[in-house]
């Protein structure tokens, strides 16, 4: 008997014996998951994974995302293992492989331009010959690339007290390295360009991906953004710069678009305009000095 709460959900999912059962019963049923009983079960299983998973490693909402993806496309193997494991902690069996979803997923990330290869020749093999914007393909002729170049060089004010981050501009691939080139580039300042992009990638990986822009803005408010003279808006806008925004998808991100040298969608360019706005630029402190 499988139990049906009063939303239609199916509870007792977050037992081996449950979920076996319910999965059992909807690959009976005619039209399998896009039946009645699969969509209760596809629903109860919300309930459950919040039973079942406990760590912080990754965000609820993640999880859950990926256990529903789990069960649904590998239903036949659940229960084929289940009764090959008498006994065993199925739930154990659907976690692990969730798991390996959310890792791929996150390698995916990385590999798809958010840190970068720190070996540019092995990025220039595996994407093309110029996978990576560099100083010479920033044509701006209004701007005297020059001064620019003068400005970029290391290190600078926070050379009197180490950078507190974790991650530092070294560390930085080199898609991440082509959004400071440009920001430098478009007239913000080397320190908050390097520092900034730095603080931004460390906030895009410390927390759930759905909070990363809050993270940016918050920061912004009382953090080390803060410090950098960042405003929140531009921490917000400069996160969708480096991970893509969370209307437009991970494949917004202007460090993809500068890996690739694709055109900017309109979008990509307020984000930019949104962080000339919010942070130091060179041209507003030749006027704070004038």
């Amino acid at each position: 008997m499988i139990d049906v709460d009063e939303l239609g959900a199916v509870g007792g999912l977050e037992t081996s014996e449950g979920l076996v059962a319910a999965v059992s019963a909807v690959l009976d049923a005619p039209a399998g998951w896009e039946s009645v009983l699969g969509w209760r079960v596809a629903c109860g299983l919300c309930e459950a994974t919040a039973q079942r998973w406990h760590s912080p490693r990754w965000g609820l909402e993640e999880m859950t995302d990926a256990v529903r993806l789990v069960v649904l496309t590998r239903s036949e193997d659940l229960v084929g293992w289940a009764g090959a494991h008498s006994g065993a902690d199925v739930w154990a069996w659907v976690l692990r492989h969730a798991l390996g979803v959310l890792q791929r997923e996150w390698l995916l990330d990385r590999l798809g331009g958010l840190t970068g290869d720190s070996n540019l020749w092995r990025l220039v093999e595996h994407v093309g010959l110029r996978p990576v914007v560099g100083w010479e393909d920033l044509a701006w002729p209004e701007l005297d690339q020059s001064s620019v170049l003068a400005e970029a060089e290391l290190p600078w004010a926070w050379a009197d007290r180490e950078w507190p981050g974790e991650v530092h501009p070294w560390d930085l691939g080199p898609a991440l390295e082509s959004v400071v080139a440009l920001l430098i580039a478009l007239g913000v300042r080397p320190e908050p360009a390097w520092l900034g992009t730095c603080r931004i990638l460390e906030l895009a990986v410390d927390g759930e991906r759905d909070r990363r822009h809050t993270r940016a803005r918050t920061d912004a408010e009382g953090g080390w953004l803060r410090e950098l003279g960042i405003s929140p808006a531009a921490a917000g806008a400069w996160m969708s710069i480096v991970t893509g925004s969370r209307r437009l998808g991970a494949a917004s991100a202007v460090t993809l678009a500068l890996r690739d040298g694709a055109e900017l969608l309109a979008a990509q360019e307020a984000w930019l305009v949104e962080v000339l706005l919010g942070a130091p630029t060179i041209a507003g402190a030749d006027v704070a000095a004038a």
